[in-house]
C-alpha cells in the first residue's frame, strides 16, 4: 500500500512505476501542467482513451456532492434544530 501511494504522489507510470507523468519538475511554474504523451519507460499512453480524464472529472463532482450531503445529514441528524438558532448558516459557506 506504501508503494502504491508512493508513485501516486510522485506522478509515477501506473504499469512500471518508474517513467514520469509530467515534463517539468512542480517549481517551473511556467510549464509544470505539460504532461508526457507516453511514459519512457514502459511507452504506455498518458491519455487511455478519448475523454478519460475528462469523465474522471465527473465522478470527482458526484463523489464530492454526495460527500456534501452525507455530512449535511449527519450534521442535520447530530445537532438540535430549530428556528431561532443560525447554525444552519455555519455548514454553508
Amino acid at each position: 500500500m506504501f508503494f502504491f501511494l508512493k508513485n501516486l504522489v510522485s506522478f509515477r507510470s501506473p504499469r512500471c512505476h518508474n517513467g514520469e507523468l509530467f515534463k517539468y519538475k512542480w517549481y517551473n511554474l511556467s510549464k509544470n501542467t505539460k504532461i508526457v504523451d507516453k511514459f519512457y519507460v514502459c511507452k504506455q499512453r498518458t491519455e487511455i482513451e478519448l475523454g478519460f480524464y475528462q469523465r474522471t472529472g465527473y465522478v470527482s463532482y458526484g463523489l464530492t456532492i454526495a460527500f456534501s450531503i452525507i455530512t449535511f445529514i449527519i450534521w442535520k441528524l447530530s445537532t438540535v434544530y430549530s428556528f431561532k438558532n443560525i447554525e444552519i448558516l455555519w455548514w454553508f459557506p
